[in-house]
């Protein structure tokens, strides 16, 4: 069984090194319960869970969530193969990609630069991204798009969206088709560099 962090009173390192060595759903069941505390024991998880971002510095936001940082490795490891540098121009794959004469070798539209990622979820294709790599969660009919299940195995894809959610940004992850994105829903996406 997995215990809790250090004791209230050990220094900062011994609860970052419990942090780094506790696999991920034990440290999520320490936070859901205090059943772990002797009796007459002070809970020290409300004081520790409200120091971490003193100690740590503030949960990942959008801000801190970048495209060199995270977006780009993510990318590289999940898209590059379909999105490279060999993949058609988007002019080009929306122009030919019904001619069955072009053979595009089951790639989409080129992704592979910063400004190239911006095109599909704050320029012109905007909310682009955001529908075709959702879980369904955001849409009516709960159908995930058609670029989700390349986010990895079912365990690691919620994982990956949710980063791509950070980058995009706190309530700015949006499920509509590029055109139907309101000015001010562009405006609340971060994606930063």
């Amino acid at each position: 069984m997995t215990r809790g962090p250090p004791r209230a009173g050990l220094p900062g390192v011994a609860l970052l090194t419990w942090i780094i060595d506790t696999p991920r759903p034990a440290i999520e069941r320490w936070q859901q319960s205090d059943s772990s505390l002797s009796q007459g024991e002070t809970p020290v998880k409300p004081t520790i869970l409200a120091l971490l971002p003193l100690v740590f510095g503030p949960a990942v936001s959008a801000q801190e969530v970048t495209y060199t940082q995270h977006i780009r490795p993510l990318w590289e490891d999940k898209c590059e193969r379909c999105h490279g540098a060999s993949a058609p121009t988007y002019e080009r794959f929306v122009k030919f990609r019904d001619d069955p004469t072009v053979d595009f070798d089951g790639k989409g539209p080129r992704m592979d630069t910063y400004e190239g990622f911006l095109f599909f979820v704050n320029g012109p294709q905007a909310g682009a991204l955001m529908r075709m790599l959702d879980d369904g969660s955001h849409t009516a009919d709960g159908a995930a798009g058609s670029m989700y299940r390349h986010l990895g195995r079912a365990s690691e894809r919620k994982e990956k969206l949710q980063i791509f959610k950070q980058w995009v940004g706190e309530g700015a992850w949006v499920v509509k088709k590029p055109g139907e994105l309101s000015k001010e829903e562009v405006q609340r996406i971060k994606a930063a560099k």
